[in-house]
């Protein structure tokens, strides 16, 4: 039996991005033999249900999602407060699930939403318990454009992983590190060993993840086509 996991993975719920329906991701379980996956659309649990009727007569469905993430207050509906940074949480119990329903309704909720659904850190603390697991995220998440071009990296680095520790509690947070475009982003290997580092450092584990937006290779030229469309 397998043990590889997918723990970051869109469907087509991830509007203009992902490609897969659920039904292509369960086809794709079966094939590599994996037991399990998790859900992680962009600022949404839409698929949810699809997801689980699909995927858990066979195999484990895990849900989460990919928040966004801002620097000032979501209220903040300016410009300067559009940039987002991706943040992946998953829900570990019923109870985890309320919590994520709860995050993501703040999220969508008219006063945050500015083009995206998003929350800002006092939000995310609100509502972020032990029965939350979360990853740090891509090359586009807090964790990682602290070491891109940034001399002080290493410091920087390590207080963000301690603070995000400590919001969803010890255990319950991975620094992630995703290699899947690194043939053709040079920073994403640069980025997976600064960030193994930080894991040596402060004692956060590490978690390989795909960050998944189609089921196989040949899908890539189709998912291009769909970003193309956003």
């Amino acid at each position: 039996m397998s043990f590889y996991v997918p723990l970051h993975v869109h469907s087509e719920y991830s509007l203009l991005d992902g490609l897969s329906q659920t039904k292509h991701i369960a086809g794709r379980l079966e094939e590599i033999e994996s037991p399990a996956c998790a859900l992680t659309d962009h600022g949404t649990v839409s698929g949810a249900v699809d997801f689980h009727k699909t995927v858990g007569s066979s195999f484990k469905p895990i849900l989460g999602c990919e928040l966004y993430l801002c620097d000032e207050p979501a209220s903040v509906k300016e410009p300067s407060n559009r940039k987002l940074k991706h943040q992946v949480v998953l829900a570990k119990n019923l109870k985890g699930w309320k919590n994520l329903l709860s995050l993501v309704s703040q999220a969508n909720h008219p006063n945050n939403f500015y083009h995206k659904p998003r929350l800002d850190l006092d939000q995310l603390s609100l509502h972020a318990t032990s029965d939350l697991v979360s990853f740090s995220g891509h090359l586009g998440s807090r964790l990682a454009c602290t070491v891109v071009d940034n001399p002080d990296w290493q410091q920087d680095a390590i207080k963000e992983a301690e603070y995000m520790q400590e919001v969803f509690g010890k255990g319950n947070f991975f620094i992630e590190i995703q290699l899947i475009d690194s043939l053709q982003n040079v920073l994403a290997k640069e980025v997976a060993q600064k960030l193994r580092e930080i894991s040596k450092i402060t004692g956060i584990p590490c978690v390989a993840t795909p960050d998944a937006h189609y089921c196989r290779k040949e899908d890539a030229h189709d998912q291009r086509v769909l970003l193309c469309t956003a």
